[in-house]
């Protein structure tokens, strides 16, 4: 028994790079990749299923944004002044956990219990942002900048794996084991009770976690108002115009992107007629080529810088709308999901990394917490505009402009990039 339980340690720290905490955030990924990937890949179906219309499915992409803004700046001005930041997370999963069965039980509620799902799964996003600021913060407390990359890296090849395995079996199950609406929609509770299950496990995971004895968290001088620290953030924005005119870019390419999210699953599903399965394949070969093309594009970036990568990624994104209501083919469609899911990290990646490079050294979390903040306004208004040209115009004509749109915002990040790097090699 002695010899076994050596052996089993010495796997743990060999596998964890002599770092216990290695293990434990890859299982927390495998657990939060469970919660996220069997219910939000099929929020839409689960609506759609209870009698959910256009308007109501434009909804469930854009409402979930609205409650985020509310709680994204002060959350991300709470974090840092929270003396135990690993219960606050466990916390935030806790409530994720639990609200999950609640907003399951909406089918029971009549031919209106969508709305009860739509507010729910809005509401749910309150904690969720919670859990996600507080997770990064956790993180980076857990180890030293010179340590990060590898355990980061294994995490997010776990989360990246979760997708390819949740969502395909969800999709057969829905299209071939369940054979009437009313089995469907038992599915999509079962789902969300096994996520409930799950966010118990990635709570345990993230308890017996430990930051290092030597680590002293760095907090805000006593007496500092939150108001204030926002307040100065703000300011500081205008002694900062290549930051503000990143963000007023970064606004008109998401808002471009994210019209479009709603257009996928009401032409696919509704108007072509592809069932669970068949979506749920699109979306898994997509998450298998960004999983695949990630590290390509990544070293790209680290070797030639964000600015162009992001052009290169923002005019393929511009081909994608377009593409796939060209035709209603199946292969057609199918490659057109390999290619977005190939070429999106250029874009993620690269406006991640230019953000960074173009941040201001004072007040950088609140700074963050402004860049995700316009993503989410645009993620809250672009939706909603989506459903009212598809009401106005059709779901092809839509997807056209979105095309469109997305090819004006490549143009503008493209002018930016030549005039940035003519500016670069002006002499000094």
């Amino acid at each position: 028994m002695g010899l076994y339980k050596e052996l089993r340690r010495s796997l743990r720290a060999h596998m964890a790079f002599e770092e216990p905490n290695t293990l434990l955030i890859m299982s927390e990924a495998l657990f939060a990749g469970m919660v996220l990937q069997l219910t939000n890949p099929f929020y839409q179906l689960f609506a759609t299923a209870m009698g959910a219309d256009s308007v109501a499915v434009g909804l469930i992409s854009s409402l979930p944004s609205f409650c985020a803004l509310f709680v994204l700046l002060p959350a991300s001005l709470y974090i840092d002044r929270v003396k135990d930041k690993k219960h606050f997370l466990c916390t935030a999963i806790t409530i994720c956990g639990v609200i999950l069965p609640l907003v399951a039980l909406s089918p029971f509620l009549g031919d209106r219990g969508y709305w009860f799902f739509i507010i729910g799964i809005s509401l749910w996003n309150i904690p969720y942002i919670c859990y996600t600021v507080s997770w990064q913060s956790y993180f980076s407390d857990l180890y030293p900048p010179a340590k990060r990359a590898m355990p980061y890296a294994r995490r997010q090849m776990m989360t990246n794996a979760v997708p390819v395995v949740t969502i395909m079996a969800g999709g057969l199950i829905l299209s071939y084991l369940c054979k009437s609406q009313q089995q469907k929609i038992l599915a999509y509770q079962i789902f969300y009770f096994v996520a409930f299950l799950a966010s118990i496990f990635q709570r345990r995971s993230i308890m017996k976690t430990h930051v290092g004895e030597d680590f002293v968290p760095k907090r805000p001088p006593e007496g500092t108002s939150p108001i204030i620290e926002f307040i100065n953030a703000i300011k500081q924005l205008k002694n900062n115009p290549r930051f503000c005119i990143f963000l007023v870019l970064l606004f008109i390419f998401y808002f471009s992107w994210q019209m479009a999210w709603p257009m996928f699953f009401i032409f696919l599903v509704k108007e072509v007629g592809f069932n669970e399965a068949t979506k749920s394949l699109f979306d898994v070969v997509s998450y298998l080529s960004v999983t695949l093309m990630s590290t390509w594009w990544g070293k790209r970036i680290e070797k030639y810088g964000p600015r162009g990568s992001t052009v290169i990624g923002l005019f393929s994104c511009a081909l994608v709308p377009a593409w796939t209501v060209i035709t209603r083919n199946f292969w057609v469609i199918f490659v057109s999901y390999i290619f977005s899911g190939g070429t999106s990290p250029g874009f993620q990646l690269g406006l991640f990394n230019d953000m960074l490079e173009n941040l201001p050294e004072e007040n950088k979390s609140l700074n963050i917490g402004i860049y995700n903040m316009v993503m989410q306004i645009s993620n809250f208004v672009a939706p909603l505009v989506g459903v009212a040209l598809y009401t106005a115009i059709g779901s092809v004509n839509t997807m056209y402009i979105s095309s469109a749109c997305r090819f004006g915002a490549a143009c503008l990040f493209a002018l930016r990039f030549i005039l940035l790097r003519k500016k670069s090699r002006q002499p000094v």
